[in-house]
């Protein structure tokens, strides 16, 4: 079986489906193409309100994920969406949100078959189910940012570490994001990636340099500032 090659553009056929009900666990169908792939960052044409229009033009819009038994994977909870952060001096930002495929796979296994593989215009990795099952934290995290501790990560990125609790039991979530500015809106916007997450392993040093409030990063970035993590 092939990679699964159903990557229409976001609110088509099986993804608009999904949409509409607001679901995010695997479902059952009839299997059709096993594996995965991105919806096209093209074509997703339409009106959004006061922030502007067209402001998701070119960013990833994931479709399902199909495993060898037929089980679907949705992935819009993780589609782009935008919010409004005030920072200093009552200034309103435009927070877009995006989410790389690294937040729902890992690295490619060598054992297993194409139905676990999911891949976009750059590389090929495995469907991970652990980190899915985590992703619906995700966009409340990325609202969040303004209220949650961030710090350093490695290649220039920043964390924040959640703690989900599943039966009882604790965990450290571990999310990676960047933050770039708009160049191209009307008004303040930046673009908010998270670029991976999945649970850490506990007792281990946490992968976080320092601290920085999101909404100071916001300012350093619209002003053009990288923001450096400390020496030590």
């Amino acid at each position: 079986m092939g990679g699964f090659q159903g990557g229409w553009v976001f609110g088509r056929a099986l993804t608009q489906t999904f949409l509409s009900h607001g679901h995010c666990g695997p479902m059952s169908r009839p299997a059709n193409k096993a594996g995965g792939t991105y919806l096209p960052p093209h074509g997703f044409k339409g009106t959004e309100g006061a922030m502007g229009v067209n402001w998701y033009e070119g960013m990833m819009r994931w479709a399902p994920h199909v495993d060898a038994d037929g089980r679907v994977y949705p992935l819009t909870h993780l589609h782009p969406f935008r919010y409004e952060l005030t920072i200093s001096d009552q200034e309103r930002v435009e927070i877009r949100v995006a989410f790389a495929m690294h937040c729902f796979t890992r690295a490619r296994a060598e054992s297993g078959g194409p139905s676990q593989l999911y891949k976009d215009e750059r590389e090929t990795r495995s469907f991970c189910p652990d980190r899915y099952a985590l992703s619906p934290r995700l966009p409340t995290i990325a609202r969040e940012l303004a209220t949650r501790r961030c710090g350093y990560a490695k290649s220039e990125n920043y964390v924040t570490v959640d703690v989900p609790v599943a039966e009882g039991k604790a965990a450290l979530y571990g999310v990676f994001l960047n933050v770039l500015r708009v160049k191209d809106s009307a008004g303040p916007a930046v673009l908010l990636t998270i670029q991976s997450a999945y649970e850490l392993v506990l007792g281990r040093q946490l992968p976080m340099r320092g601290s920085i409030r999101f909404t100071r990063l916001v300012e350093l970035t619209l002003q053009g500032i990288k923001p450096r993590p400390p020496r030590n």
